[in-house]
């Protein structure tokens, strides 16, 4: 599958109707013709008239623009929080300036965590169902599974063994990927000489507002390359993410 995900989380202090349409005219890669929540034909005034017509009303909110193609673009608003969640076909990803345009959108609206991956990937990255791969016809040879607690003869996929699998905790996000931004509150977790010493990419910035953007490797496809499956473990090691999400999570708990 020749498609590109991209996800981006922001957090506003006082979220407005203009945030959103500033950051729909950069994220937007694709012309949609379709609205989900309204099950209606895309025109630009008819999304405004819907995010209007909610947005004082309901903290929490989503919608999804797709077009025919199988492009997609979903907003999901919860209180002052916001993500977009994006996948595209490859061709548009590599026309596009998506990195640059993340970045802008990143700093200058209090990012908090973003990512590009390959949606093939991190799907088999993150998926921990036996029964999937059988569905799929996916070899589970050199697989590693582990039973399912309190369930006897049953078995997951252990996706621990995989250098994409994410961590996710009340909003955080924790992943190695092609290209990934961390904001300055994860700064709090770890490590910022970590980040600023890490060699084994293509590129470390130090950003505006505080976070890191990290490019493993330029495109998100070549995923089964050895030396980016090694960068990809050489990030988790050298941040030490495991730990790190590992300990957010038991830090979380308590509060």
């Amino acid at each position: 599958m020749s498609e590109i995900s991209f996800r981006l989380k922001l957090v506003y202090d006082n979220l407005k109707i203009s945030d959103i349409d500033l950051c729909l005219e950069k994220l937007l890669k694709f012309s949609p013709n379709r609205i989900d929540v309204l099950d209606d034909v895309y025109t630009k005034n008819k999304l405004v008239d819907f995010i209007n017509s909610i947005f004082t009303e309901q903290p929490s909110f989503i919608f999804t623009l797709s077009d025919s193609s199988g492009n997609s673009m979903t907003v999901n608003k919860e209180n002052n929080q916001i993500i977009f969640f994006s996948r595209i076909n490859f061709e548009l990803f590599s026309s596009s300036d998506l990195f640059e345009e993340i970045t802008e959108v990143f700093v200058s609206n209090n990012g908090l965590f973003a990512y590009i991956v390959s949606t093939e990937d991190h799907f088999w990255q993150n998926n921990s169902s036996v029964d999937v791969y059988k569905r799929r016809n996916r070899s589970l040879e050199d697989i590693k599974v582990i039973p399912i607690p309190k369930m006897r003869n049953r078995w997951n996929v252990d996706i621990e063994q995989f250098p994409g699998h994410n961590h996710n905790y009340r909003g955080l996000w924790f992943g190695s990927c092609s290209m990934m931004w961390y904001g300055n509150e994860y700064f709090n977790y770890f490590n910022r000489k970590e980040f600023e010493a890490f060699s084994e990419c293509e590129e470390v910035l130090s950003l505006k507002n505080g976070g890191y953007f990290v490019k493993l490797y330029s495109n998100p496809l070549n995923y089964e390359d050895v030396e980016n499956r090694n960068r990809q473990w050489a990030f988790r090691s050298a941040t030490n993410l495991d730990l790190v999400a590992e300990n957010v999570k038991e830090l979380l708990k308590t509060k």
